[in-house]
C-alpha cells in the first residue's frame, strides 16, 4: 500500500538516488582517500631518505666514533617513530647495519638486489614473514656514498598504523557523508510533497464534484505541468458550475411555466368529476368519465 501513492514512489526515488550517489561518491573517495594516505606516507619517507643516506655515510663509514655511532642510532630510530615506520639499513652484500625493529633480521633478497641496482622498491607483503604474517608497506632506497651504491635502506610502515590516519579522516568523511543523506531526504521529502499535494487536492475536488459541489477549487501554486493541471482543473469546475446553474434555472423556469396551466387544467377536470357542470351537459360528462383515477 505505501508504494501506491505518487508521494511516497517520489520519495523513495529520491532517497535511492541520494543514496546510490552518495554511496558512488564515498567508494570513489575512500578509495582515492587510502592511496592518499599510502602516497603521502611514502612521501614522507622519501623526504627523510636523502638525509638518512648522509647520515649513514658520516656515521657508519667516515666516522669510527663510538658516540657519532650512538647518536645515528638515536637519530635513525628518531625518524623512523616520525613517519612510524621501522628502519633497516644493510651493506652492499646484504647485512644488516643498523636496525630500529626488533623483528627483523634479514632482508628480502628480491628487493635487495633491485635497489642495490638503483631502483626503489615499493611493495606491499609481510617481509619475509618477519611481521607475525602482517602486511607493511616496504620501501626500499639504495644508499650512495661518493657516487657508488654501498648499501640499502628500508622502511616498513605498519598498516595499522596508516589506518590509524585512514580511519581518522574516513569517520568524518561518513559523518558528513550521513548528514548530505539526512539533508537529501529532508530535501526530497519536500519536493515530493510538493508535487504530490496538488494531484491529491484535484483528486479532493473532483470526488465533491461527484456529489454536487461543483464551488470546489484547486489551489495553483506553479507554472509547471502540475500548476497547469490545476488550472486545467479549475477552469473545467467554472463551467460545470455555470453549465449546473443553467440547467438548474432551466428547470425552475419550466416547472413555472407549467405550473399555471396544469392547475387550471387540474380544476377543471375535478370540477367535471364532481359534477359541478350543468344538466344540459351530462352527456359531456359522461365522455369525462375516462379521467377518473381509481
Amino acid at each position: 500500500m505505501f508504494f501506491k501513492s505518487i508521494f511516497s514512489r517520489l520519495f523513495c526515488t529520491y532517497a535511492v538516488i541520494a543514496l546510490v550517489a552518495l554511496s558512488i561518491v564515498g567508494a570513489t573517495f575512500t578509495s582515492f582517500l587510502y592511496n592518499y594516505t599510502e602516497n603521502t606516507q611514502v612521501d614522507n619517507i622519501m623526504q627523510l631518505a636523502s638525509t638518512i643516506e648522509q647520515m649513514t655515510g658520516v656515521f657508519q663509514i667516515e666516522e669510527n666514533d663510538i658516540r657519532a655511532r650512538n647518536a645515528y642510532r638515536y637519530q635513525l630510530s628518531n625518524l623512523g617513530n616520525l613517519v612510524h615506520a621501522d628502519i633497516i639499513v644493510v651493506n652492499s652484500v646484504g647485512e644488516i647495519t643498523e636496525n630500529t625493529s626488533n623483528k627483523v633480521t634479514n632482508v628480502p633478497n628480491d628487493m635487495l638486489d633491485t635497489a642495490l641496482n638503483g631502483k626503489m622498491v615499493r611493495e606491499l607483503g609481510d617481509f619475509n614473514g618477519q611481521y607475525d604474517k602482517q602486511k607493511v608497506l616496504t620501501i626500499a632506497l639504495p644508499i650512495s656514498y661518493n657516487g657508488n651504491i654501498v648499501g640499502v635502506m628500508f622502511f616498513n610502515s605498519m598498516l595499522p598504523k596508516m589506518r590509524e590516519t585512514f580511519f581518522e579522516m574516513a569517520k568524518w568523511f561518513v559523518i558528513v557523508l550521513l548528514i548530505s543523506l539526512a539533508v537529501a531526504c529532508v530535501l526530497g521529502y519536500m519536493q515530493s510533497k510538493r508535487l504530490s499535494k496538488p494531484i491529491q487536492d484535484i483528486n479532493k475536488a473532483v470526488r465533491d464534484m461527484a456529489a454536487g459541489n461543483f464551488t470546489k477549487r484547486v489551489e495553483v501554486n506553479s507554472r509547471d505541468e502540475i500548476g497547469q493541471l490545476a488550472s486545467s482543473f479549475n477552469f473545467m469546475a467554472h463551467s460545470l458550475e455555470e453549465l449546473e446553474d443553467q440547467r438548474s434555472r432551466f428547470v425552475s423556469d419550466v416547472s413555472h411555466e407549467l405550473r399555471t396551466p396544469m392547475t387550471s387544467i387540474s380544476g377543471f377536470v375535478q370540477s367535471i368529476l364532481n359534477g359541478a357542470i350543468p344538466k344540459d351537459e351530462e352527456e359531456l360528462k359522461k365522455d369525462f368519465e375516462y379521467l377518473e383515477l381509481n
